[in-house]
């Protein structure tokens, strides 16, 4: 669906039809039914698909689609920033952004997709949903040479913000430095602000505590008193993290509810389920199980029966691991089978659930097909382990032990080695077949 501002902007020409008679032509098909009115506030138009493939092959017959997509890419790109920090307001437009940036990296024009792209990031963060970052990173890359100025520091802070996806030949603190610097000489305080708290994430995983601190340190000297209590909330809950990194679990679960009570203060429920997600990870990495556990089912009983996103997987896998840990198998295995049920084979978490499932099967008797899991993700290691803040070798210092206490040590290598042949797919659906369906 589309609102009637992105058909003026894509289909206006300035001499044939300019943005009102695209109005008058609207409502023409809306009155023969080719067009159907969805009586929303504001309201939105949608294409029956007989008429999209028929209007598809007429822009084609007429030689305009190239024309027309760059006026749909320039009209996205004019919306996402009239949005500007209020991005939500953007998620009818989820699809319409991602074509335009599609697009606009087909042809070269880097600074429309720094803005589509720049406001898909910050849509996938409301939704809690990682998947698409991957590719559009990738593609992010490929344009960046042609970006002007603003363009390149928004496509530098976007591939700083994916901190599971590498690019080889590209340092995210690098690309998070750079940005800094860029938005510095554009004198934008809260984009600077934004893209301080992502170095300081980042120079943290390499292990430079002190340049993590003063990143820090910088991004807290810009806050002003009238600036939204969810910019704030976002230092917090970087803070989390280099705290974390630095072994400072008081401290990171502090910063994580005070992100928490932040966003909830600034009336953003979606922002503040995330910020507990966040917190959820702190305590358990600070093996306060009862409370991991506790907040977790608030977070579940909060999403409730909303749509299958990395959110609730990641809250899934947090609770089983705490469950584990705190004597709990048979809730554990539940909470993990519906984890399973909602990861994806290319998402970020799945390592995570795979151990989860591994360390779970392997106490309870099933230790030869545990082994051939912790192959996989021995032949399979990406970065989410440490984007997720996951405690997973703990997990699978669990499982080793567990295995070796049944099988044998020389055992388990050898069926480790069998596992690493295996593909994401079969090793998804071993693992589901292992922890069975979730408990209805």
């Amino acid at each position: 669906s589309f609102r009637i501002e992105a058909a003026q902007a894509a289909a206006a020409t300035g001499d044939a039809m300019d943005r009102w008679a695209v109005v008058d032509a609207l409502e023409g098909l809306v009155d023969k039914s080719l067009v159907s009115l969805e009586q929303i506030e504001p309201p939105r138009y949608r294409l029956l698909e007989t008429t999209r493939v028929y209007a598809r092959e007429q822009l084609a017959r007429a030689g305009e689609v190239e024309a027309v997509q760059l006026r749909h890419a320039q009209a996205m790109a004019e919306i996402a920033e009239q949005a500007g920090f209020r991005s939500q307001d953007l998620l009818p437009e989820y699809d319409d952004l991602d074509r335009a940036f599609r697009h606009a990296c087909e042809r070269g024009e880097a600074d429309l997709a720094a803005a589509h792209v720049t406001a898909l990031r910050a849509l996938d963060q409301f939704r809690g949903s990682y998947v698409s970052a991957g590719p559009r990173v990738l593609k992010a890359c490929e344009v960046l040479p042609r970006a002007g100025t603003k363009g390149r520091a928004l496509l530098l802070q976007f591939v700083a913000s994916c901190g599971w996806v590498d690019v080889p030949g590209r340092s995210r603190v690098d690309a998070a430095r750079e940005a800094a610097e860029l938005w510095r000489a554009l004198d934008e305080p809260a984009r600077r602000h934004a893209t301080l708290c992502l170095l300081a994430t980042e120079t943290s995983r390499t292990g430079d505590q002190a340049a993590a601190e003063a990143a820090l340190r910088d991004a807290k000297r810009l806050e002003r008193p009238d600036w939204p209590s969810r910019r704030v909330a976002v230092r917090l809950i970087h803070d989390g993290w280099v705290a974390i990194r630095g072994h400072e679990l008081g401290r990171a679960c502090l910063s994580m509810g005070e992100a928490v009570a932040a966003m909830e203060a600034d009336g953003e429920p979606e922002l503040a389920a995330g910020a507990r997600v966040e917190l959820a990870m702190a305590l358990l990495r600070a093996r306060r199980l009862e409370e991991t556990i506790a907040c977790c089912r608030v977070i579940l009983d909060d999403l409730g029966a909303r749509a299958r996103t990395e959110r609730l997987g990641l809250t899934l896998a947090t609770l089983g691991e705490a469950l584990l840990l705190a004597g709990m198998p048979g809730p554990a295995r539940d909470s993990a089978a519906r984890a399973m049920a909602v990861v994806d084979p290319c998402e970020p978490l799945r390592d995570w659930c795979l151990t989860l499932v591994a360390a779970i099967v392997a106490e309870t008797g099933s230790g030869e097909p545990a082994c051939r899991l912790l192959g996989f993700l021995d032949a399979a290691r990406t970065s989410a382990r440490d984007w997720t803040g996951a405690p997973a070798d703990p997990l699978r210092e669990r499982a080793e032990a567990a295995i070796d206490g049944v099988i044998g040590r020389a055992k388990r290598l050898r069926l480790q080695q069998e596992g690493a042949r295996l593909d994401a797919p079969a090793a998804m659906c071993l693992a589901r077949e292992l922890i069975g369906e979730p408990a209805a």
